[in-house]
């Protein structure tokens, strides 16, 4: 008689036991899931890449690597935006783009400001000519050097102008756009007439196809 009242009494503890225990909450159970949309976006442009920022989710940006070649970019974190930078690029089409720490969000060229005077990167290299350190379009723009002093003064004479014996040398040429009369059929007739202001005053070789370098003779 004992023994079965020590069981119920066993039994009775640990039933009491039970009921007290309060089960913990996974407090991560409490988060909101991400919605399937935004966790698609987020995958598409990881795997997709983008054309331009409508194509990234409303907290990221979409970045081009430097070449023409690329067509589409990477979605990346908008971070970038709060850097306090100042950076320029040059545009496929040869636009010098100002922006801030975010690459572009298009194609472009290279980074730093275009130097050849707007040349297309993006034309076939074949119509394209040597221009100092520039490459021109020769059926757009032409090589023109910068203008000498015309006449020099004496070595005793002052300061010494750029371009004149014993001076400073004068930049290298740069490409520039042909003249609006001579574009129809660029000759280095028209275009020495049009910047120098008579053939007789110019340096000129080349054609439409080979391209045109000119430098004016006189300041």
């Amino acid at each position: 008689m004992k023994r079965r009242c020590a069981c119920w009494v066993l039994v009775a503890t640990l039933s009491g036991c039970g009921a007290s225990t309060t089960p913990i909450s996974d407090a991560s159970s409490d988060r909101p899931a991400p919605s399937d949309a935004a966790v698609d976006a987020r995958a598409d442009a990881a795997v997709l890449g983008c054309a331009n920022n409508s194509e990234c989710p409303a907290t990221m940006l979409c970045q081009f690597e430097a070449g023409c070649g690329e067509t589409r970019g990477v979605c990346t974190d908008r971070s970038c935006l709060a850097l306090p930078v100042a950076s320029e690029f040059c545009s496929c089409d040869g636009r010098t783009l100002q922006a801030g720490a975010c690459r572009p969000d298009q194609p472009f060229r290279s980074m730093g400001a275009c130097s050849d005077g707007g040349a297309d990167a993006s034309a076939d290299s074949s119509t394209r000519f040597g221009c100092g350190a520039s490459q021109c379009e020769s059926s757009s723009q032409l090589c023109e050097s910068p203008r000498g002093p015309g006449a020099c003064p004496r070595f005793d004479g002052g300061p010494c102008p750029p371009g004149c014996p014993g001076c400073p040398s004068l930049p290298p040429p740069t490409c520039a756009p042909i003249p609006a009369e001579c574009a129809a059929t660029p000759t280095c007739e028209c275009v020495s007439r049009a910047l120098c202001g008579s053939p007789a005053g110019a340096r000129c070789e080349g054609n439409s196809s080979t391209g045109i370098s000119v430098a004016c003779l006189s300041a």
